[in-house]
């Protein structure tokens, strides 16, 4: 394998799991865990909302639910996990590597939170890779 000099991924900021009612599991997050409830990003998603570990010297992870299974589905899953990078530039450079090695990944796209990639593993398991607020 030969070894690239790449973007080093900052951390984990966020996972998202798919599961049956929202209510229910922001219910267990935030009165087991502790966690805070977010708003929806966007707001107008009534379908997804974030849990949080309280904010303290501005890291925070978080924990995405997205209603995606109906009532009677055995089983619920993991929709992604979002990694942070330094810049948006990172983003592009990650995206640009991605596509060099015929790696799936979707085109940089700019949301409420920065610039970001979804880029696809071999097994398929999404991860998105968001430089929150860095520079064009």
């Amino acid at each position: 394998m030969n070894q690239v000099t790449a973007t080093a991924v900052q951390g984990i900021n966020h996972i998202e799991l798919r599961v049956r009612d929202l209510d229910r599991s922001a219910g267990f997050y935030c009165g087991v865990l502790g966690f805070v409830r977010r708003d929806a990003s966007p707001a107008s998603d009534v379908s997804c909302l974030c849990v949080g570990v309280p904010a303290s010297g501005g890291e925070r992870f978080s924990v995405a639910l997205s209603e995606g299974f109906p009532a009677s589905a055995e089983l619920t899953g993991l929709d992604h996990v979002g990694l942070t990078v330094p810049t948006e530039q990172d983003v592009r450079d990650i995206y640009a590597r991605a596509q060099e090695l015929g790696i799936r990944a979707t085109a940089p796209r700019t949301c409420e939170d920065g610039l970001r990639t979804f880029l696809f593993d071999p097994d398929g398991y999404k991860f998105e890779v968001t430089a929150n607020g860095g520079d064009s």
